[in-house]
């Protein structure tokens, strides 16, 4: 008997202590085109943080700008794609001369969530200086629960 009460013990502190897996939120392709007083804009990383996403959600997701202006996001894991919800628009520029790289676009998305996403001094932004922090953006964009093609005109 003591043994099946020791047993029970053993599970029930086993469970207690178990916590539950975090949820990932789904995520849906976007894709999109940026473009500044009616031109592409180029050179630089789209970034959008999150003001209020599905749970599980990353605090943003990027995409690098092509030389016609479009981009596809993709989560701060690199997975395609972002989750549903409410985004502020902010760019970046490269960390690097290689704007396609991973490191790169993590770099990007750290600066831009941490507010110290500036314009590069060696090289003038492209884009408008207020888009280069979450705290000064003007424009909000929603993904949701579908695809989504974005047109972001500034």
């Amino acid at each position: 008997m003591r043994s099946i009460v020791f047993l029970g013990l053993l599970v029930l502190v086993g469970v207690s202590g178990c916590k539950p897996a975090v949820e990932e939120a789904t995520l849906f392709p976007v894709k999109g085109r940026v473009t500044l007083n009616g031109a592409p804009l180029t050179g630089c990383t789209l970034v959008l943080i999150t003001i209020k996403a599905d749970v599980g959600s990353d605090d943003a997701s990027s995409g690098v700008l092509n030389d016609k202006g479009e981009f596809e996001l993709s989560s701060s894991e690199g997975k395609a794609g972002a989750a549903a919800g409410k985004y502020k628009v902010t760019f970046q520029m490269p960390a690097s001369a290689d704007v396609n790289s991973e490191a790169s676009r993590q770099a990007a998305m750290k600066a831009m969530m941490s507010g110290a996403g500036k314009p590069s001094e060696a090289k003038k932004a492209p884009f408008p200086n207020e888009y280069g922090s979450f705290k000064t953006s003007p424009k909000d964009v929603e993904i949701t629960r579908e695809a989504n093609e974005l047109l972001i005109t500034l």
